[in-house]
């Protein structure tokens, strides 16, 4: 099965782990919004996209909105880093957030 990236939108907030988000086809479906994550000191890694919300205590849950096997979540990861490493044609919608707001989901 074919994996390309079609877009990745960049997230403009230097102190951040989240780097960007990948748009992505995998034969012939386009899934939005995987998260290139890379903290200080560790090796960048892909999450598939998900929904976040919290409960009654406050606290925070993730759900995953796609469930791919290691198999292909390895290839994806290795595709979309890769991407990222190298360049894909630039997204005119980088996601400028500052550094005080909101770091909850963007809305496109």
């Amino acid at each position: 099965m074919e994996i390309k990236v079609l877009s990745i939108k960049k997230f403009r907030m230097s102190n951040s782990a989240l780097k960007a988000f990948a748009s992505v086809q995998i034969g012939p479906w386009t899934i939005n919004d995987f998260r290139i994550v890379h903290q200080e000191g560790k090796k960048a890694w892909v999450s598939p996209p998900q929904s976040t919300w919290e409960d009654d205590r406050g606290e925070k849950h993730y759900k995953p909105i796609v469930v791919v096997p290691d198999s292909l979540k390895d290839r994806i990861e290795q595709v979309v880093l890769d991407a990222w490493a190298h360049g894909v044609e630039p997204s005119k919608d980088d996601i400028p957030f500052g550094e005080d707001e909101d770091h909850g989901d963007p809305q496109y």
